[in-house]
């Protein structure tokens, strides 16, 4: 079986050490009842929900705390958004309650005509006193099965509806024995996502009548960005452990460069790597096992890269691909040094200039920085140039 398959993230966890830490400070925080809410923020494709299944396994390690994750539906007003997190909470709790007292309780509690003792399910409005009622009688409910906390790790966090958020705040405000993870879904982060995920939060309490105590609630952030080049390559081996299926170092180093990193990627690519592998009935996954997903997933870019080369010269071709080979950036002497070990330092300003002019007219391949750096900075296009510039 493909373990690179989708969903498969929770027992392949890894890398993360910093943000681990983060929470379980907050954990500990928690049950020494001071919580610290924390909000995690990424762009798409950098694990957040993973790292949330992962929060709620640390949780549940701990004796006397319940953690569960639940996802936030978008476009809803605030009251239905409260009420179908607050029913995702109650399904996730009834099944503990289900092992511990043999039937569910709350989902039937809530769903209740008459005399039940939620009260949000009976309101035409959102009420703050009656989401810390609820809070508090599912406190009281877990606590009767041997739990003192609850920890709510809440997927999907940006699309919170900004009175949801300010309600939420009002009643954790009042509870010391919850603490929530808030994902925030990030469009960019600019290299920083926890400051990024911070404006979020604001942004959306301004909205709720500048409710800014409702961003303040979360006091610590977790940024989530790509892995280092170690940790992908854990990422990959990881899933590969007992494996009858392996994959060459250079490719599982290939897939963590040409992905840059992306947690979401690397899969994604190894996942496309082992099923053409195990297509050919091969046990091991080479670098040709590598270029050829790579040809069938980014032919446009190939075909682009193909046609530069017809474009160029030799030695421009010998350019190219050198820079090409370097995910950080070089200036056109420092190119030139690689290119020519033999020449004399002093007798490269020549080339330098000449690689200059080559670098400069493929400005649609290759940026340029205010340094005079140069780089191919999309790691797809980087590698098609590397392959299809490669000598014959």
């Amino acid at each position: 079986m493909n373990p690179f398959r989708e969903g498969a993230a929770g027992k392949y966890f890894v890398g993360r050490d910093d943000q681990l830490k983060r929470f379980t400070r907050s954990l500990t925080a928690l049950r020494n009842g001071e919580p610290a809410h924390l909000y995690v923020a990424g762009v798409n494709g950098r694990g957040k929900t993973s790292y949330l299944e992962k929060l709620v396994e640390m949780a549940r390690e701990k004796s006397g705390v319940l953690a569960v994750r639940v996802a936030l539906d978008g476009g809803v007003r605030a009251q239905q958004q409260i009420l179908a997190m607050f029913e995702k909470l109650l399904r996730k709790i009834d099944e503990v309650h289900t092992e511990v007292a043999s039937a569910p309780r709350l989902v039937a509690e809530w769903r209740q005509v008459g005399d039940s003792p939620f009260q949000l399910p009976t309101s035409e409005r959102l009420q703050n006193d009656h989401l810390l009622q609820d809070l508090a009688y599912v406190r009281d409910v877990v606590a009767e099965l041997g739990f003192r906390h609850l920890v709510l790790c809440v997927d999907e966090g940006e699309r919170i509806e900004p009175y949801a958020l300010s309600a939420l705040k009002s009643a954790l405000l009042e509870l010391q024995e919850y603490l929530v993870v808030l994902s925030i879904r990030l469009a960019e982060d600019h290299g920083d996502p926890v400051r990024a995920g911070k404006l979020k939060l604001e942004e959306i309490a301004a909205a709720a009548d500048r409710d800014m105590g409702a961003a303040r609630l979360f006091v610590g952030g977790v940024g989530l960005g790509s892995f280092t080049p170690a940790q992908a390559r854990r990422c990959v081996a990881r899933r590969l452990e007992d494996n009858a299926i392996r994959f060459d170092d250079e490719v599982i180093g290939l897939i963590g460069r040409v992905a840059e990193g992306l947690p979401d990627r690397i899969i994604s690519y190894a996942h496309e790597v082992y099923d053409r592998t195990e297509a050919d009935e091969a046990e091991v996954a080479t670098t040709d096992t590598f270029r050829q997903t790579f040809v069938s997933l980014h032919q446009f870019e190939l075909d682009a890269a193909k046609a530069l080369c017809a474009q160029s010269t030799g030695s421009e071709r010998r350019a190219l691909r050198e820079l090409a080979t370097h995910d950080v950036p070089l200036t056109p002497l420092e190119l030139a040094k690689k290119l020519y070990t033999d020449v004399p330092v002093n007798a490269l300003e020549p080339v330098a200039e000449a690689l200059r002019g080559v670098l400069d007219r493929v400005g649609d391949t290759v940026r340029v920085s205010a340094g005079g750096r140069y780089l191919v900075p999309d790691a797809v296009r980087r590698y098609a140039l590397e392959i299809s510039m490669e000598p014959e």
